[in-house]
């Protein structure tokens, strides 16, 4: 009967903490290398359930990137970090409750003789700590944890637009280096073609010979370029992969995509960040946090009002009945004297407070600073494309009007090589100069925090 009641006894502090148990099974289970989660791992292709040499859209990539990056996953974690803290604050409202159960066992010699003696004795107690008031503290600490909670996630929105930034600029730069590299391998057939034909003409005794070694050295150097260009490509996937968490090379293909672009306006587009962007946000949030700090610091001036109670129960060996006392008393709190420290807070909070405001606009103003160059390269690019499509379509005339000369052999293999040089420039220029103005459009949507995609003024 006495060990059943020890038992109830010291069982009282696990019943107070049997609550946790799920809380410390979940941290256990978080703790296994094996129960790592996407984005606190390198997270394989084929997770994601694409066939091998599937065409993945834009929109495709940037939601595998949000999934993969470890960026993503990291920023996420801040938010939950924050949640619990704001959690922790309100838990300041509410009672604080502890308990407490003992048990002793002695025995002593009670003659010369030896004879002993044993005898127990047990102590249950509770005890129950509530705030009353303190003139604005705990709310003051709300609201400064709401506010960086808030930071949290703006932060999280700003690691999604760089993501998706990062992950658009290495998709046109793959594309830009495909395309490139096709117009390399034309060139090298091109020439190819030209050299077999000075071959040909130099075994018939109508070409010579500096002719038919020139068209050899213009062959060899399309192949060199051709292999510049593959390399590029290699370069542009990995570093496409890289933006998108992955630690491999996928053989998938590319896809199309979406995409629009926007009033060519600094000020229109100021406006658009000071709605959307993120980062700005997270800095306005930040300046919210430290205004509440400067109130939880003024707050500590003043005294806290408390609630205390507390029970306790002793007995012998585990017997009925028990002596109890009760105990409850009003508390106040209040420091008097600390050297200045508090005093020295509150300017300190008043000084973290502008320095948060002044990072806000100092953002602002690197923001206009960002849209207004981006407005300008994309004036540029979009003009410099039209120029290129004109420009390719001369050279393309006239490499066929050259190439009707030569062939009837009114120009020569010189005129031929350099009307071939032209338009393979050209056709690069066109490439070079379309993604030039795609990526000028993925900077302001980054700048601004806008899916290209929604802004289908044109194309």
């Amino acid at each position: 009967m006495k060990l059943s009641r020890t038992f109830l006894t010291l069982s009282v502090p696990a019943m107070l903490a049997f609550a946790a148990c799920s809380t410390v099974e979940d941290a256990r289970e978080a703790q296994k290398p094996e129960n790592r989660l996407q984005g606190e791992r390198t997270v394989s292709f084929s997770e994601f359930g694409y066939a091998d040499g599937m065409a993945l859209s834009l929109s495709d990539l940037e939601n595998i990137a949000l999934v993969a990056n470890p960026q993503i996953f990291q920023a996420r974690q801040q938010v939950v970090s924050a949640r619990l803290a704001v959690q922790d604050v309100r838990a300041d409202y509410l009672p604080t409750v502890e308990g407490s159960a003992s048990y002793t066992r002695q025995t002593q010699n009670t003659t010369s003789s030896g004879s002993f003696h044993s005898y127990g004795s047990d102590k249950v107690a509770l005890s129950m700590d509530l705030l009353l008031w303190d003139f604005g503290k705990t709310e003051a600490k709300l609201a400064q944890a709401v506010a960086q909670l808030l930071a949290a996630e703006k932060n999280l929105l700003s690691a999604e637009n760089l993501v998706r930034y990062n992950v658009r600029k290495a998709y046109f730069e793959l594309r830009r280096s495909t395309e490139l590299n096709v117009v390399a391998e034309q060139a090298v057939e091109q020439y190819r073609e030209h050299l077999d034909q000075m071959r040909v003409r130099r075994a018939e005794g109508t070409g010579t010979k500096y002719a038919c070694t020139k068209a050899e050295v213009d062959y060899n150097n399309a192949v060199l370029d051709q292999i510049s260009k593959a390399n590029d490509v290699k370069t542009a996937r990995a570093n496409l992969n890289l933006a998108l968490g992955f630690a491999e090379s996928p053989a998938y293909g590319l896809g199309g995509h979406v995409m629009g672009t926007f009033e060519e306006d600094a000020e229109t587009l100021l406006a658009l960040a000071r709605e959307r962007e993120p980062g700005l946000a997270a800095l306005v949030a930040q300046e919210k946090a430290a205004s509440a700090y400067v109130d939880k610091t003024v707050a500590d001036l003043y005294p806290s009002l408390g609630l205390s109670v507390s029970a306790a129960f002793t007995g012998d060996d585990l017997d009925m009945p028990k002596i109890w006392n009760l105990i409850g008393a009003g508390t106040l709190t209040q420091n008097v004297f600390n050297g200045g420290r508090n005093v020295r807070a509150i300017e300190n909070a008043v000084a973290q407070l502008r320095v948060a405001r002044s990072k806000v606009a100092a953002y602002e103003q690197d923001l206009y600073s960002k849209i207004t160059t981006a407005v300008l390269t994309l004036t540029r690019a979009k003009k410099q494309y039209e120029v290129a499509l004109v420009s390719e379509r001369a050279a393309q005339e006239n490499f066929e009007i050259v190439t009707e000369q030569f062939n009837v052999g009114k120009a020569s293999s010189l005129d031929r090589t350099d009307a071939q040089v032209s338009l393979t420039e050209a056709r690069a220029a066109t490439v070079s100069a379309e993604y030039d103005y795609r990526e000028a459009v993925a900077a302001i949507a980054y700048l601004v925090a806008t899916d290209p995609a929604d802004q289908l003024v044109g194309d």
